[in-house]
C-alpha cells in the first residue's frame, strides 16, 4: 500500500471510516423479549371476532403493558416511528380528565414523548380514564398497521419458528436502531474518560460515566460562557473543556453511524459556521487565549 495521502480533508475523512462494531457502545443494548407472551397475544388477537378485536387488543395491552413494544416489532414499526406517531395522535385526542390533549399537552406544541411515556399511560399513571383511552388509542394504532391481518399467521407459528424469525429478521434491525445513538455517545464517553484522566476540567463532568444521560452544555458565543440554553442565542456542544471556570475548548462531535441525511448535513454546515464565529471571537479577545473549536468527526459504515 502506498503512503497515506492526507493532501485534502476529504481524503483524511474517508481514511478514518470505521466498521460500526469498532465504535464503542455506550451501555448495553437489550433486544431480548419473551416470545411465549408474544405468541399468546397473537393467538388471542387471531381468535377475536372482528367486532370485538379492538376491545380485545386494548384489554391485552392493559393486562401486559410491555406487549406494545414487543408486538410493534413484528409489524415492522420502529421505536422512533411508534413514539412519533403516538405523540401526534395523542396531541389531538381529548383528555377525559381535562381541557388539554390525552398526552397532557396541546396540538400546537407537538411535543415528542418517548414510548415509555405511553406505556406509563397504560399503567394508569394519569388515572383510569386516561389509561382506558390510551389502551384504545394504542390498540387502534396496531390494528391500523396490520395486526388483524398478521395475527393469524403469527398465531400458528411455533416458538422455535418465532425465535428464528425474531433472531434473523427483527432483532438485527431493532439492535441497529438502538445501537446507532449509543455508538455516538460511546465515542464521546471514551474521549471524556481520557480528558478526565489527564486532569482536565470538563463539562458535563459525568460525560464519561453517564454518556446517555449527561446534559450537553450550552455556550453563549458573545461572551464565551457556559450558560442555560436560550433558543437562537446559545449553541450546544458535546463537551466544554474549562480552565479556571472559563471555556477553553468547545467539542462538537459529528459521529455518523449511518448515512447522515439532511439533518446531519445541516449540523455539519452549522458547525463550520460556529467554528468561524469562535475564531473571530478569539481574535477579538487576545486577553483570553486558548479558546478553540474542536470538530471531532468519525464515521461508521452502515
Amino acid at each position: 500500500m502506498s503512503d497515506v495521502d492526507f493532501s485534502s480533508r476529504e481524503q483524511e475523512y474517508w481514511f478514518h471510516v470505521s466498521p460500526q462494531d469498532v465504535l464503542p457502545l455506550a451501555g448495553h443494548v437489550n433486544v431480548d423479549i419473551d416470545l411465549g407472551r408474544v405468541s399468546k397475544f397473537f393467538k388471542s388477537a387471531a381468535q377475536a371476532e372482528q367486532k370485538i378485536i379492538r376491545e380485545t387488543v386494548a384489554n391485552l395491552l392493559l393486562e401486559d403493558t410491555a406487549l406494545f413494544s414487543e408486538v410493534r416489532q413484528f409489524l415492522g414499526i420502529s421505536d422512533k416511528r411508534a413514539y412519533l406517531d403516538l405523540s401526534y395522535i395523542a396531541s389531538r385526542m381529548p383528555n377525559p380528565n381535562g381541557t388539554e390533549a390525552l398526552c397532557g399537552c396541546y396540538p400546537w406544541t407537538l411535543s415528542r414523548h418517548p414510548l415509555q411515556f405511553f406505556i406509563g399511560l397504560l399503567n394508569g399513571g394519569k388515572g383510569k380514564e386516561v389509561q382506558k383511552a390510551a389502551a384504545f388509542m394504542m390498540a387502534d394504532y396496531l390494528l391500523k398497521h396490520g395486526l388483524e391481518q398478521a395475527a393469524p399467521s403469527f398465531a400458528v407459528m411455533s416458538i422455535d419458528v418465532l425465535e428464528m424469525l425474531y433472531a434473523r429478521l427483527i432483532s438485527p434491525k431493532e439492535y441497529q436502531q438502538r445501537a446507532a445513538k449509543r455508538r455516538g455517545h460511546g465515542c464521546e464517553a471514551s474521549l471524556a474518560v481520557v480528558l478526565s484522566a489527564i486532569g482536565l476540567d470538563i463539562e458535563p463532568s459525568d460525560k464519561g460515566a453517564n454518556p446517555m444521560g449527561a446534559r450537553d452544555p450550552n455556550v453563549d458565543l458573545v461572551n464565551m460562557e457556559v450558560v442555560d440554553r436560550t433558543a437562537g442565542k446559545t449553541h450546544s456542544f458535546d463537551m466544554v473543556i474549562k480552565h479556571k471556570s472559563k471555556a477553553r475548548i468547545l467539542v462538537q462531535s459529528l459521529i455518523h453511524t449511518s448515512d447522515p441525511g439532511q439533518y446531519g448535513v445541516n449540523k455539519s454546515d452549522e458547525t463550520v459556521a460556529i467554528i468561524h464565529e469562535i475564531r473571530r471571537w478569539a481574535s477579538a479577545n487576545p486577553q483570553r487565549p486558548g479558546v478553540a473549536p474542536v470538530s471531532w468527526t468519525e464515521t461508521g459504515q452502515t
